[in-house]
């Protein structure tokens, strides 16, 4: 069943190329890291995170060729690629959304965007850990509220030289309702990570408006909006 299943998205996805060829022509071929703060939800939120996950890639299918790459992982404190975390490397979107149900919630409620943005510059967007020449590097970094190490570590840093070194990074910022966060600290606070606005993608409502953003993500991702 699972086979056919597949046989008939497959088919369903090659007419959908054919028909709507290069919807991003500059980035068809993408690696694309999908890191998200495991930390600081009640579950009922987590899992609404999850399902957009699963939707986020789905998009990324549509917009990308057969040969994108996505890898996974959740971070509190520190990153978590290889704990809590599915235990995968790059892999096709779709295998990757099989491992979407496979994170978990963390206890603790901080957060650390230099360790996890140093990791992935350091390691996973580097040559000899399997990184492509060929392709466009992209993360797309999902945070709820600052980071809590923020006195100690300045993210700006790993971020900048990712920059530099041509990765786009897109940040998915969850704004609790109760969070004592200023709106416009939080982006400013963001803008220093994307170094772009158009790059900053704002859940005001939590988790639950999620879904909300997902039409958001095409024009982030390409620099200008992609249409079918």
């Amino acid at each position: 069943m699972q086979q056919k299943k597949f046989a008939q998205f497959t088919l369903s996805l090659h007419l959908r190329r054919k028909l709507h060829p290069g919807v991003c022509p500059p980035y068809e071929t993408i690696d694309l890291i999908i890191a998200i703060q495991s930390s600081g939800y009640a579950e009922e939120e987590y899992s609404i995170v999850k399902t957009f996950l699963v939707d986020l890639i789905k998009e990324m299918v549509q917009l990308t060729s057969s040969d994108t790459r996505v890898k996974l992982f959740s971070f509190q404190e520190k990153p978590d690629p290889f704990g809590r975390s599915p235990k995968i490397g790059f892999k096709s979107p779709y295998a990757v959304i099989e491992k979407v149900e496979e994170l978990k919630m963390s206890k603790g409620k901080g957060s650390s965007w230099f360790w996890t943005l140093n990791l992935i510059q350091k390691m996973v967007f580097a040559p000899n850990f399997g990184n492509r020449e060929d392709a466009k590097d992209f993360i797309v970094l999902i945070v709820k509220d600052l980071p809590t190490d923020d006195s100690l570590y300045d993210a700006t840093i790993p971020a900048r030289q990712l920059r530099d070194e041509g990765v786009k990074i897109i940040v998915i910022g969850i704004l609790p309702h109760d969070s004592t966060t200023t709106r416009e600290l939080f982006i400013s606070k963001l803008f220093q990570i994307t170094g772009s606005r158009d790059k900053i993608i704002i859940a005001d409502g939590g988790a639950e408006s999620f879904n909300d953003k997902l039409p958001s993500l095409p024009q982030a991702l390409c620099g200008q909006p992609c249409s079918d």
